[in-house]
């Protein structure tokens, strides 16, 4: 955030809840996640099962670092007053878009670009997820570390993945005896936003890292329609807003 200009601010332990699994479901609507965040109480939410589940602590400390990127990244909300009640809504979450109520009552109510909020996140988490889990003092996360950058696990990495179609690279955690492997998440997204990254850094003659750099930027101020314009540039008009059709569960 300071890089980009912005306050920082810090997420206090106390903003990170972990509930039984019944609670995380029916909050959200039987999400599949380990966890979540929630713009409206800036709060991230675990699912204590699958908690106890990820015997590991790069995986659990992948995705809350994950969903602290949702919360430090812009969020705009929509509101209105009916019936002496405030109503809110959000507008923006990072990349992210939902229309407004004037839209809705329109009948035109939409989102776009959960996909790309999606792959953006997960490249921040891909990035700085083992720097954020180094930092423990825990003497059981450092040998976990230690074992996963060891040539034994990338021995074990790049079997796993023989009649697989990704790299070893992709494998955020395996076991020491090779039987169990966790994939890093969104891995679609992030491919066809690395594509689109090499494909505008050619065209713009920039470095792929400084293109990445205006997307990761454009996460934390919400100024989309920079990356918006480099897109059309490269790939056409109206391509940014097909990108925006990319689900976040494509």
């Amino acid at each position: 955030r300071e890089k980009y200009g912005l306050p920082p601010f810090d997420v206090s332990e106390k903003n990170v809840h972990i509930l039984p699994p019944d609670l995380f479901k029916r909050a959200f609507n039987d999400s599949p996640a380990l966890a979540n965040h929630d713009p409206y109480q800036q709060i991230i939410t675990a699912n204590s099962e699958k908690l106890r589940y990820q015997d590991n602590r790069l995986s659990v400390a992948s995705s809350l670092f994950h969903e602290l990127e949702h919360l430090q990244g812009f969020v705009s909300l929509d509101a209105r007053q009916k019936d002496d009640k405030i109503k809110r809504s959000t507008r923006r979450i990072g990349l992210a878009i939902s229309e407004s109520y004037a839209k809705s009552d329109e009948d035109e109510w939409y989102e776009s670009f959960k996909g790309l909020n999606e792959a953006v996140v997960s490249e921040l988490e891909q990035r700085y997820a083992e720097e954020v889990a180094s930092a423990s003092s825990d003497q059981t996360t450092q040998e976990e570390l230690k074992w996963l950058n060891s040539e034994e696990a990338l021995s074990l990495k790049k079997k796993a993945v023989e009649n697989g179609n990704f790299s070893e690279d992709e494998i955020l955690w395996i076991s020491r005896d090779g039987k169990r492997w966790l994939s890093k998440p969104y891995r679609q997204h992030r491919r066809v936003l690395k594509y689109i990254v090499e494909q505008v850094s050619e065209d713009f003659s920039e470095t792929i890292e400084e293109i990445y750099d205006r997307f990761f930027k454009s996460h934390f101020t919400g100024n989309i329609l920079e990356i918006g314009k480099l897109i059309e540039r490269t790939f056409g008009p109206g391509q940014f807003r097909v990108l925006g059709m990319m689900s976040a569960n494509y």
